[in-house]
């Protein structure tokens, strides 16, 4: 079993243990700030995410406050939020979500192992834009139908894949909204090149992420130069101890087009 069927099957067991929200929920009064609209506003968006931990960085920033975290990240120029939330490999949870949610002005994307509409539900109380959905631990049936389940709640989905075949499969099913993962999680290596050339083979007029291997803002220029809509930056991000800082040198780099590394701006 690869690490990402054994975090899947991590959510499986916790979902059997939890009754979570009931499936008549309905869509939220309070309007939630619009995900897919908020990445196409800049040439390359900046998701800035929170995580605290990784199964291939180890510990990132365990006692992070969410809330804190989000205000810096909006006020650094970030356009939205990734929450991670799952609690076994990650540290995560819903409650950091909804932390981040109530102290940003910015849409927030749940990014977990969805394998059942529950976590859907979750993320929508918890105050959630969009949902992450993976490809690849998701049969096709059950894409479809959790794709249909976030627009019935008024969320934006996410589709992440990481080959031309998963492509072919979250098109089919109606995605309207792609993130392109370089980093394989059946082994976390990361293959930056493979991102960008699968960013060619989306039809135009859907937006695309690009998720994970961003670590300067020599590679944001390239998925800039690709032509990514957004780019969601984790562990780089919460690694510094400025973060809001190194948000508003790189969204600087990018509206110059200026290519240089910005490790040396966090002090």
């Amino acid at each position: 079993m690869d690490l990402l069927e054994q975090i899947a099957e991590s959510r499986r067991r916790d979902l059997s243990r939890s009754p979570g929200p009931g499936l008549d929920v309905a869509p939220p009064s309070r309007r939630r700030p619009c995900f897919r609209e908020a990445i196409l506003e800049l040439g390359l968006s900046l998701i800035a995410e929170i995580k605290r931990r990784t199964p291939s960085a180890g510990p990132l920033a365990l006692y992070a406050r969410a809330g804190r975290r989000a205000r810096a990240y909006e006020l650094g120029g970030a356009s939205a939020i990734s929450v991670l939330t799952e609690p076994a490999f990650f540290a995560g949870s819903y409650s950091d979500l909804r932390e981040a949610a109530e102290n940003s002005s910015l849409p927030v994307l749940c990014k977990d192992f969805v394998v059942d509409e529950r976590q859907i539900l979750w993320a929508a109380e918890a105050g959630a834009s969009c949902v992450l959905l993976i490809v690849r631990i998701l049969p096709d049936a059950s894409l479809c139908r959790l794709l249909q389940r976030c627009r019935e709640l008024g969320l934006d989905a996410l589709v992440e894949v990481y080959e031309a075949a998963e492509l072919e499969r979250a098109l089919a099913c109606g995605a309207d909204l792609i993130g392109i993962n370089s980093r394989d999680l059946r082994d976390f290596s990361v293959r930056f090149d493979r991102l960008i050339q699968l960013r060619d083979k989306v039809p135009s007029g859907i937006p695309v992420v690009a998720e994970s291997g961003v670590r300067d803002a020599r590679d944001l220029l390239r998925l800039q130069e690709a032509g990514f809509d957004a780019a969601l930056v984790g562990t780089a991000l919460m690694r510094s101890r400025k973060p809001g800082t190194l948000l508003r040198s790189w969204r600087t780099v990018l509206e110059k087009g200026a290519g240089e590394s910005l490790w040396d701006h966090e002090a």
